[in-house]
């Protein structure tokens, strides 16, 4: 089954592939993904590796979803996907993109300072495809498909905007710093909605939740 993305000023068709590398659907990647599912349809988007069957039912609601890996898919693959990786060479540009594009991006939270998590689960795994990166920082999952998607449709790396780092005020006294990198969308970085909310709410609950029972909590 072919999932196709149509991308504006471009006649090159895109999927966007996600390995769930997560231990559970916590709220703050669920909220990168429901961003994913917006920004390029839930036609559009697969969800691989999700074993957990509450999560898949979840995820069901934004996107395609398997439990198999995106490792273990059919090689027809091989000749057509494109791995996302901070490690890699090369970064990603125009000329990646062919008649029919699959983007393989690992579903992670990112660690700071990089930890190689995409590379030693999805890189690695598949050397037969092509990796790259989206120049030398790490991005969001909702981000790197911003990304992605400009530069399907014909733009540079260095003609897109980015602020590297955002600050997010919980209160007078306090606030939350994201060492990552953001597209900018007219002016603003690109953020999941609900993700400010979130930090400067509910991630103090899920944290709490952690480190009492040692298991993130699940949206699903």
């Amino acid at each position: 089954m072919e999932y196709q993305l149509s991308i504006n000023k471009s006649r090159v068709q895109v999927s966007i592939i996600i390995e769930h590398l997560e231990p559970v659907l916590g709220k703050w990647i669920w909220l990168e993904y429901r961003h994913v599912s917006n920004i390029v349809g839930h036609q559009n988007l697969l969800f691989t590796n999700v074993r957990r069957r509450s999560e898949a039912s979840k995820l069901k609601e934004i996107g395609n979803v398997t439990r198999i890996s995106v490792v273990n898919m059919p090689r027809k693959l091989d000749r057509s996907a494109i791995i996302l990786d901070p490690q890699a060479t090369d970064p990603l540009s125009p000329s990646d993109f062919q008649d029919n594009t699959h983007i393989v991006i690992g579903g992670i939270l990112g660690d700071h300072p990089a930890s190689g998590k995409t590379k030693r689960t999805l890189t690695d795994r598949m050397p037969l495809l092509p990796s790259r990166n989206l120049g030398q920082e790490q991005f969001s999952v909702d981000g790197a498909v911003h990304m992605a998607r400009e530069i399907a449709s014909g733009k540079s790396i260095t003609d897109i905007p980015v602020k590297v780092g955002v600050e997010i005020f919980v209160n007078k006294h306090s606030s939350t710093f994201l060492p990552f990198a953001y597209p900018l969308v007219r002016g603003k970085p690109l953020l999941a909605p609900g993700l400010r909310e979130y930090l400067k709410k509910g991630v103090f609950k899920d944290e709490e939740i952690l480190f009492k029972t040692g298991i993130p909590p699940s949206v699903a």
